[in-house]
């Protein structure tokens, strides 16, 4: 399994990224606020560092509306 302390171990020859890894839709703010940003902020950072200090070429983030706004009328 992948984790961001592990990501020396991935391969030297990537093609593309695609970063799927995300805490959403915590309405009932039952998640830590430094798990929260542990995983959508540094981990993140840390993939497109990686991305970035590789051959990839290719970045595919996804996210939800949730990232932005609780809900979809407050976007």
């Amino acid at each position: 399994m992948f984790t961001w302390d592990n990501i020396e171990q991935l391969p030297q020859h990537i093609d593309a990224f695609i970063h799927l890894a995300g805490i959403a839709h915590d309405m009932g703010n039952k998640i830590k606020p430094s798990l929260y940003c542990e995983v959508n902020e540094v981990l993140t950072k840390t993939i497109f560092d990686y991305f970035c200090s590789s051959t990839a070429q290719i970045f595919i983030h996804f996210s939800s509306v949730a990232a932005v706004a609780q809900n979809v009328d407050d976007v």
